[in-house]
């Protein structure tokens, strides 16, 4: 079995859950395609292992790249939410420049 998917047992093992309602890609993976990675969420979610994914700490290229392959893929298999840091003094930290109003035009759910 794919280590991914292991990993996702044991997890709902030890949360005494059936699946996961949203999945986040906390930090982005360098080493990996983003077909590679929606690959993955395709898989999981065909499982009913989980329902939905989001990204956070994600630049905007980054959402906008995934956006890009997502297009071709189902609704569920597209970035739900991203979190980010936000404040409201300050807004969005400048690493993230772009993503809080890209998600606004986008309907993507932005959490602070």
């Amino acid at each position: 079995m794919v280590v991914y998917i292991e990993s996702v047992y044991a997890s709902l093992a030890r949360l005494q859950l059936d699946y996961i309602d949203l999945l986040y890609f906390h930090v982005p993976d360098p080493f990996t395609p983003v077909e590679e990675s929606l690959i993955a969420i395709e898989d999981l979610v065909s499982r009913s292992l989980i329902r939905y994914f989001a990204v956070s700490n994600y630049m905007l290229a980054q959402v906008v790249a995934y956006e890009a392959v997502e297009r071709y893929l189902l609704p569920r298999y597209r970035i739900l939410a991203v979190q980010n840091r936000f404040d409201v003094v300050n807004g969005e930290h400048a690493d993230y420049a772009g993503v809080f109003h890209y998600c606004m035009r986008t309907g993507i759910f932005f959490i602070a």
